[in-house]
């Protein structure tokens, strides 16, 4: 049977996937707009730089968050908390860039709405 913490938890992958997409299609813009010379190589190269760190640093959470312990949790707020802090940790860690952070907050908060809409 599935339970509202495992939905969560796909719906989250789900979003994290298709970041990861975004940022890829950003990565794709900054080498057109490089190629226009509309930005200088340092640009490209720092931006780049940024946006592979927070691939990584997503997909990393990807592979964490399917082994996250999700029992024990009676609401969608402590659980969304639970999951913003685990990759509060993961970011610490692993020395990503705190840029990404943000980013997932606003999913956090997007699945948490959507669930606590259909639910009412």
């Amino acid at each position: 049977m599935e339970t509202f913490q495992n939905d969560f938890i796909h719906m989250l992958q789900t979003e994290l996937e298709d970041l990861i997409k975004d940022i890829e299609l950003l990565m794709e813009v900054q080498k057109q707009r490089l190629e226009k010379s509309e930005i200088t190589n340092y640009v490209y190269l720092e931006n780049t730089a940024l946006f592979k760190n927070e691939i990584a640093c997503l997909k990393n959470f990807l592979k964490f968050s399917s082994q996250l312990d999700l029992d024990g949790f009676q609401t969608h707020d402590e659980l969304g908390d639970y999951i913003k802090q685990e990759f509060k940790n993961q970011l610490e860690e692993h020395c990503y860039a705190q840029a990404i952070e943000s980013f997932v907050d606003r999913k956090l908060k997007k699945i948490i709405d959507y669930i606590k809409r259909i639910e009412s």
